[in-house]
């Protein structure tokens, strides 16, 4: 299997303690997923193939149940930080401040990294002080940016690490928005150190060699993971 120029970080939605397959961001039309490499929607298996299958030592986990109705699956994510403990989990939960999402991962795993997801964090703060507990995720959707614009102009309240995700393009395997991108990866030079820029939303391995070359450090992959032969 080649490898891929940048990092991959592997990706599994989780709805009712399954995974789900992601397509386009409709998040009510997502159903149990169907993948060649595990039989069943098991979180457990299906997150240790994604992770073997790029060797990785990071993964995004995306609790719709909390997005979308404000019910973290805590028995599902504790059991999966446990098993995982080697690997550093990025948890999307519909965070809606640093606080919040800091006591959250805290309780339910040590090696878990809470994602600020712009579409729900309530107005701006500087995240630049938590550097290393968090990360940022700039959110798109077909309708433009979800949240409060001055995320984009403020770089200097950005962590280290940022993600711009296209909703719309997630599951699709048709390319990033190479223009949100850019956008993203010349406000974060403004930072010093300059914030480590992930793309996400349909990014495929023939993106990996142009996304490298922009600058861009890593993508979030799903799909792809699963098609790849």
């Amino acid at each position: 299997m080649q490898e891929w120029p940048i990092d991959v970080i592997p990706v599994i939605d989780l709805m009712s303690g399954q995974v789900v397959r992601a397509r386009a961001g409709q998040r009510e039309h997502y159903a149990p997923i169907q993948s060649p490499l595990v039989q069943g929607s098991d979180p457990t298996s299906m997150l240790e193939v994604l992770l073997q299958r790029c060797h990785a030592k990071k993964a995004y986990i995306a609790d719709l149940d909390a997005i979308m109705k404000d019910q973290i699956q805590s028995t599902c994510i504790e059991s999966l930080a446990n098993y995982f403990k080697d690997t550093e989990l990025w948890l999307d939960a519909g965070f809606t401040q640093f606080a919040e999402a800091h006591q959250a991962v805290r309780r339910h795993g040590q090696n878990l990294i809470p994602v600020l997801g712009t579409e729900t964090l309530i107005g701006l703060e500087d995240l630049s002080q938590h550097h290393q507990h968090c990360v940022l995720s700039l959110d798109f959707g077909p309708d433009g940016f979800r949240g409060d614009i001055g995320w984009l102009s403020c770089p200097e309240y950005w962590p280290d690490q940022v993600i711009v995700m296209t909703l719309d393009r997630v599951g699709i395997q048709e390319g990033p928005d190479y223009q949100e991108l850019k956008t993203a990866l010349v406000q974060s030079q403004k930072r010093l150190p300059a914030t480590r820029i992930f793309a996400a939303g349909g990014v495929t391995q023939s993106d990996a060699l142009k996304l490298k070359e922009l600058g861009v450090a890593g993508a979030l992959v799903a799909t792809a993971l699963h098609a790849m032969k």
